[in-house]
């Protein structure tokens, strides 16, 4: 393991998760709890299957199935940005719904009109679209 790199780690004095971020799963489930396999909910998973959100407590790069986009999150810029989008060539979301109107056209990336970008979008999320 990477010091350096460490997130989140096991501290035995604490007897506790603790690092940089709140961990996904019971926070005082050593590393070294074994899983349930006939349990439900977080007592199937054992002390090294930190992401509750998949089924099988592990990780995941590359999916089974239904991610189109993937493997890694891409980022777009929103829809009237003030730069271009450095990443990648799509600028904007590709499943943004924009219905194209002569009275309400959109600023172009980078119009110094608009230099700012303000949002009532509580959450920011990744786009991935199943199929």
């Amino acid at each position: 393991m990477s010091e350096r790199k460490k997130w989140v780690w096991w501290d035995e004095a604490q007897k506790k998760w603790v690092g940089l971020d709140v961990p996904d799963f019971a926070a005082t489930k050593p590393p070294t709890a074994k899983a349930r396999p006939t349990a439900i909910g977080l007592d199937a998973l054992a002390g090294t299957d930190p992401f509750i959100m998949k089924t099988d407590g592990r990780g995941w790069l590359f999916v089974p199935t239904g991610l189109v986009d993937g493997p890694l999150p891409a980022h777009y810029e929103p829809a009237e940005s003030p730069v271009k989008n450095l990443l990648y060539k799509q600028q904007s979301s590709p499943v943004y719904k924009y219905w194209k109107r002569d009275d309400n056209a959109l600023a172009a990336p980078g119009d110094s009109r608009f230099p700012i970008v303000i949002t009532t979008y509580r959450l920011t999320s990744t786009t991935s679209r199943a199929r």
